[in-house]
């Protein structure tokens, strides 16, 4: 070429191959320069009168498992608009990452983040470092991430709300927490609080009173006034068959 060319007249054009699918995001770099995007074509201005040993580093572009050669590419070099030179084999591909990682760290497919839609593998899972469509037990979704129940949660619908509980603790679903014993008003059922019912105000079983709320305790049942075995009262301050003074 001639001196009297001017270099920034000159652009690279890359045809990406029918197989890849860009993103709203998808964007391509290089150092000093950048490009423009053009359907599934990238373009880069002013690349310079030489090119040997360009590296283009092409971002947030859903593609297959792909690395090594390709003559799906297309790399056409340009000046003032006009083909010049044009290039569809021998062109080195390198995947950092495969889908759907986003971003990766010690191999192509340990992900840091996870591609966003029409990806479905969008839930990013730190555990083992994998994209999922939607999260595991013991798991619970926060923006595009799956985080771990916090003990005594065993299962969880977010950070505060436990669904189900550790061996060791019971599950009350009056306020989605897991605690140690049931409040008053309910009994241990299967690692639940389950509440008592009526007129029992305590008790240990669904059959089984400790105290009532009305009528009158008398051998783990509440009666009426009427049903207080005889030698007994109806206490009405402490709700139970009291025994008579001799």
């Amino acid at each position: 070429m001639s001196s009297s060319l001017l270099s920034s007249l000159t652009s690279l054009k890359i045809t990406l191959p029918a197989e890849f699918q860009l993103l709203s995001n998808s964007s391509c770099s290089l150092t000093g320069l950048t490009c423009s995007l053009s359907s599934s074509t990238f373009v880069v201005n002013n690349i310079g009168l030489t090119v040997t040993n360009v590296q283009i580093t092409l971002s947030n572009i859903l593609i297959p498992s792909l690395s090594g050669s390709s003559t799906s590419f297309t790399v056409k070099y340009l000046y003032n608009g006009q083909i010049v030179a044009e290039l569809s084999s021998g062109i080195t591909l390198t995947a950092y990452c495969t889908s759907p990682c986003q971003k990766c760290s010690t191999s192509p497919s340990t992900c840091l983040s996870c591609l966003p839609a029409p990806n479905t593998l969008t839930l990013y899972y730190a555990f083992n470092s994998s994209c999922l469509s939607s999260c595991p037990s013991a798991t619970y979704q926060q923006s595009s991430s799956c985080v771990s129940c916090v003990s005594p949660c065993l299962l969880c619908s977010d950070a505060t709300t436990c669904t189900s509980c550790v061996s060791t603790f019971i599950f009350y679903s009056q306020n989605s927490s897991c605690i140690n014993a049931c409040p008053s008003g309910y009994y241990n059922q299967s690692g639940n609080c389950s509440a008592c019912v009526s007129p029992c105000a305590t008790c240990t079983t669904n059959t089984t009173c400790l105290s009532c709320s009305t009528n009158y305790y008398y051998n783990v049942s509440c009666v009426s006034a009427v049903s207080c075995p005889n030698g007994t009262y109806p206490n009405a301050t402490a709700h139970l068959c009291a025994n008579c003074s001799s």
